[in-house]
């Protein structure tokens, strides 16, 4: 018997990234969080495979119908593995069916990776808090029920089209400048630095992420 599976549309924003994705702007951001010891990534597995009961879209696939593109459910389980590659990598092929995010570690720090399509900033790091919430419950011996983490948002809340519940014209930021703002856009989408007063990179050495970029004060 056919196993049966459930798909989800892509929200309005995340509509731009599967066709104009490829390996020189592979559409990937990274998260990081250090820790004050090694990780240990038996430990880091677990808390994983407990983060995505409460993230069940993260184990899907991203499949391209007759007109559209469309998350579809899949069995596949991540796993986690210690850095061996430059960050922000290529994570999506047309024809490869793969997960959208990676989890990974090295020394300390424990990594997330995450495909644009999938999620946006906010809710990756949602998903990373949560992440390390369990690994330290873990670790430590900490008893999850008297711990909490202050994300309690449902399915739908996680799952929701913020773009399309609240973008309008007429809440179009203008502080820097119609223009301005496009630019900005552009040169982040190109992994340049973006027109001078609007953005900055924290430094010369960080590696070309877009959850490196920052507002500038």
């Amino acid at each position: 018997m056919r196993e049966s599976r459930q798909w989800s549309k892509l929200d309005n924003a995340a509509k731009i990234f599967p066709p104009t994705s490829g390996r020189r702007d592979t559409k990937v951001f990274r998260f990081s969080c250090e820790l004050y010891e090694q990780v240990d990534p038996e430990l880091l597995q677990s808390a994983l495979d407990r983060t995505l009961t409460q993230f069940p879209l993260y184990k899907s696939i991203l499949k391209k119908g007759l007109f559209w593109y469309y998350f579809e459910t899949s069995a596949l389980r991540p796993v986690v593995r210690e850095e061996d590659s430059p960050p922000c990598g290529p994570m999506y092929s047309a024809d490869r069916k793969n997960l959208l995010f990676e989890v990974t570690y090295f020394q300390r720090r424990i990594n997330l990776e995450v495909y644009h399509a999938l999620a946006d900033g906010t809710g990756a790091l949602h998903f990373l808090r949560t992440l390390v919430f369990y690994y330290l419950c873990k670790k430590h011996g900490i008893p999850q029920s008297g711990a909490a983490i202050d994300y309690d948002a449902s399915q739908a809340q996680k799952q929701r089209d913020s773009f399309y519940a609240y973008y309008s014209k007429g809440k179009m930021p203008t502080a820097c400048g119609g223009s301005a703002i496009r630019s900005t856009a552009s040169a982040l989408s190109r992994g340049v630095c973006p027109p001078a007063g609007c953005w900055r990179r924290p430094g010369p050495t960080a590696p070309p992420c877009r959850s490196i970029w920052r507002r500038c004060s």
